[in-house]
């Protein structure tokens, strides 16, 4: 940052449109936006928005799999009863009720 005419803090290191258009290409293609963010959040080379926008990144990036991750446990519990259940219910569908065994 400089001072400016006014004596204001101005602004110098900034990224450009196409600049932030690549970074947005770059983080939407799956294991090249892990990449990208890696080398944006831990550089000293790019401008600090750069910095912050692949700190949340990683941050989006992490609570996404966790939250996939024990989603997904959860589930797999489920659907595993669920597998067991499927003859009756292509039954069910059919319109032909399973008999009940008493």
């Amino acid at each position: 940052m400089e001072k400016g005419t006014s004596g204001k803090l101005v602004v110098k290191d900034t990224t450009s449109i196409g600049g932030w258009l690549l970074v947005a290409t770059l983080t939407i293609i799956p294991i090249v936006n892990v990449i990208t963010f890696l080398a944006f959040a831990f550089s000293d080379e790019h401008n600090r928005s750069l910095k912050n926008y692949a700190r949340a990144g990683l941050i989006s990036l992490f609570i996404g799999v966790m939250t996939v991750l024990i989603v997904g446990i959860g589930l797999q519990v489920d659907f595993n009863k669920m597998v067991d259940l499927l003859p009756d219910w292509f039954t069910y569908l059919r319109g032909n009720p399973a008999k009940q065994e008493v």
